[in-house]
């Protein structure tokens, strides 16, 4: 179908992701540009072709890896210099064909990896279909470098790539792969790939010295770790023994603590006992210091009525002996004659007559 014809009818915009990429940035702002994008993406040149042979609207915009990234991701999964070389060019050749059936309702292309990239992309789009497309200034992503530029240690393999692609049946391939596809990036050439290879190959030298000397303090340390394993079986049981020991002298601890509780009970019971015996001592000692006060006043009170009966008992001596006397005297003044010879007079006088 022919520019012209595709002007007259409303094209359908369709993206044939081949890339199996994980980042969708570039995607999403290439689907913005235009409102005539198919929602449902295809990733298979079988579903481009039957989308081309049935819809006369559809255009294609078909992405795919880069050569270099496909012989590179195939080397480093391990498949041979020859299947990886095969695979590509049946791919290679597919796609081509597919172009030269319907070369004016595709656009081939690789995966852009700079904002430039995507942005001849979308101009070619834009030629060929007559749309205005064209990225919005504030949603074109970043879009992440390829594989092989973030990894150094690639540059061997991609060496080893654009070497197969010089050979006589995939460089034809690859001419006309280039020839028909936008231009998005820079082809790496093989010199600086050497130079590249060369620098990544000294850095992964040094690398493998300070492995080996890494390697070699690793032997020492596990020479020591095994020593250190050693001396803890040897501790292990050390410090089990050590361990009951601290247990038993724990509960010793805790029942010679419980004893001397009961102990400090006891000392406390016995202090307030004593302190209780104290104070009555000292009530008692209080009462004993009024009895000896009493007991001297009693004492001295003694000797006084001692004193005084030892004089009573003198006066009472010297009176009985005046008595003793007195009556003596009586007696024999009674016993005399002049008594008898007077009893009349005494009568007389109303005198008693007393007689002994």
């Amino acid at each position: 179908m022919s520019n012209r014809l595709i002007e007259k009818v409303a094209v359908r915009l369709n993206l044939a992701d081949l890339t199996g990429s994980s980042d969708d940035a570039w995607k999403a702002a290439l689907k913005k540009t235009s409102q005539a994008w198919v929602e449902q993406d295809m990733s298979q040149l079988a579903d481009i072709q039957e989308a081309l042979e049935e819809e006369p609207t559809t255009y294609a915009v078909v992405v795919y890896r880069s050569p270099v990234e496909q012989l590179v991701e195939a080397l480093l999964k391990g498949e041979e210099l020859e299947q990886a070389i095969a695979e590509w060019q049946d791919f290679a050749g597919s796609l081509l064909e597919l172009h030269n059936r319907f070369p004016h309702r595709m656009s081939l292309g690789p995966c852009p990896s700079s904002p430039a990239g995507l942005d001849n992309l979308v101009d070619h789009v834009a030629r060929s279909t007559n749309l205005p497309l064209k990225l919005s200034t504030d949603t074109k992503p970043s879009v992440l470098p390829s594989a092989q530029d973030r990894e150094p240690e690639k540059y061997g393999m991609q060496l080893a790539a654009l070497l197969l692609l010089d050979l006589p049946g995939a460089k034809v391939l690859a001419d006309q792969l280039e020839a028909a596809s936008v231009r998005a990036v820079q082809k790496p050439s093989s010199p600086d790939l050497i130079a590249e290879f060369l620098t990544s190959r000294s850095k992964l030298l040094q690398d493998r010295a300070d492995y080996l000397n890494l390697r070699a303090n690793n032997r020492d340390q596990k020479k020591e770790l095994d020593r250190i394993k050693k001396e803890n079986a040897l501790l292990i049981p050390q410090l089990h023994r050590t361990q009951e020991e601290l247990e038993r002298a724990l509960l010793d601890k805790q029942s010679l603590m419980a004893k001397v509780h009961e102990m400090r009970k006891g000392r406390d019971y016995r202090k307030a006992k004593i302190q209780q015996l104290e104070r009555e001592l000292e009530e008692q000692s209080g009462k004993l210091e009024w009895l000896r006060s009493v007991r001297d006043q009693h004492r001295n009170s003694a000797r006084e009525l001692r004193v005084e009966l030892k004089q009573a008992k003198a006066a009472m001596h010297s009176h009985e002996k005046q008595v003793e006397t007195l009556s003596a005297e009586l007696k024999s003044i009674k016993s005399s004659r002049s008594w008898r010879y007077t009893r009349v007079l005494r009568q007389v006088d109303g005198a008693p007559d007393r007689r002994v």
